[in-house]
């Protein structure tokens, strides 16, 4: 059978979660040759689902992490109409992303149905994101326990999101990892939940999203008249990153573009910088780091195409390092792979201090290099385990 499903997050109305998730059905495809679809899952909301969730409600750091989305959920659809509208628009730009450039199997509601249509597949591979998140652990299609023992299961880059697994998801996770064929990672913490999971020492690769080169991202970018600017995305509440964004504004002259309100309403936001940009999806978002003059930015995927896109950035951390959905680890991970260690602003550095850091030069084509071989290095792991699965 030459076909591969790819397990992915293409269906959440976040820029890298979509980006990456794109990366993955092309590049396994493009390895393989194969015909390669997305699964489409959407759990119905029963008994059965409650019951998986239910001991969630106990572990109070993903009880905050879920509190976030429902306060904005309120926000926007009864307090503040307008910014709903806009971020429906936003939504509107995803889906019709996702829409033309995936290529999905049908929707799926049951796990029953999903065992049932994977014996029409060779192989599944289960991409990056924070799939195995405890908060994703109820749904149990992540875990790929739904996937029978005779066609082969492989992960890329899968990540954790967490420092520790709950215990009572320590006995699940053990099984359902120990039936997966090929496991990779995306941060050394992953790496050592697997192995403490099943003793076993698995790979960590690059993000997808850096699978891909400039040329290739910039083939599904739009065209946008807006040049010369200061981009900023922004997923966090960080108030310095806000404050150097306008004071490179002085000093520059350029205009403040910032994508507001993604993850959580931040009010500040709404005020913030010369243009707050609704309609923009993944094309658009790709587009708008392209023409910057400077970004500025808290995100793993912000920094990511801001180096794919050679762009004079800085970065902050969005998270308190002692926060356990901190996602500043894989951000140090990248910048230290590619010598940009000097990009990252920290608590301690003042305006100032930031603004020249954004304003200095960065020397590409040493960086290129190196993201060109952690490119090849990891293509060259997943063309290997491709390759494995088939004899």
């Amino acid at each position: 059978m030459k076909k591969i499903g790819i397990l992915n997050c293409s269906h959440i109305y976040n820029y890298g979660s979509v980006l990456q998730s794109y990366a993955m059905e092309k590049v396994v495809g493009e390895i393989t040759g194969y015909d390669t679809y997305s699964v489409r899952y959407r759990q119905k909301k029963g008994l059965r689902y409650i019951k998986n969730y239910f001991p969630l409600i106990f572990e109070k750091d993903i009880v905050k992490f879920k509190l976030k989305g429902v306060k904005r959920k309120i926000y926007i659809k009864f307090i503040n109409k307008s910014l709903g509208e806009n971020c429906k628009k936003r939504e509107h730009y995803f889906q019709k992303f996702v829409n033309d450039n995936f290529n999905f199997t049908e929707t799926y509601t049951t796990i029953n149905e999903l065992n049932k249509m994977s014996l029409e597949y060779s192989k599944f591979v289960l991409g990056s994101d924070q799939v195995w998140h405890p908060i994703n652990y109820g749904s149990h299609y992540y875990t790929m326990e739904w996937i029978p023992e005779q066609i082969k299961k492989i992960t890329y880059a899968a990540s954790f999101g967490v420092s520790n697994i709950p215990k009572y998801q320590i006995k699940g996770t053990k099984k359902f990892l120990g039936r997966i064929d090929n496991i990779s990672v995306r941060e050394q913490q992953g790496a050592q939940i697997v192995y403490d999971m099943i003793n076993k020492k698995v790979p960590v690769v690059v993000d997808p999203t850096l699978l891909l080169d400039s040329d290739r991202w910039e083939k599904i970018s739009t065209n946008i008249e807006d040049k010369d600017y200061i981009f900023c995305y922004f997923l966090g509440n960080n108030k310095m990153a806000r404050e150097m964004a306008n004071a490179v504004k002085n000093k520059t002259g350029k205009k403040i573009f910032s994508i507001p309100c993604m993850d959580e309403v931040n009010l500040e936001d709404l005020q913030f910088g010369d243009k707050q940009l609704y309609d923009v999806g993944p094309s658009e978002f790709l587009s708008y780091i392209k023409n910057a003059a400077y970004v500025i930015t808290d995100s793993f995927h912000g920094t990511v195409f801001s180096v794919l896109f050679n762009k004079q950035f800085a970065v902050y951390n969005r998270y308190n390092n002692n926060n356990k959905n901190s996602t500043n680890s894989r951000i140090d991970t990248l910048l230290m792979k590619i010598e940009l260690e000097n990009r990252r602003i920290l608590s301690n550095c003042s305006t100032e201090e930031g603004t020249n850091i954004l304003l200095s030069t960065i020397d590409y084509s040493k960086v290129n290099s190196k993201v060109s071989e952690l490119r090849s290095g990891s293509i060259e792991y997943l063309k290997h385990v491709l390759e494995e699965c088939d004899k």
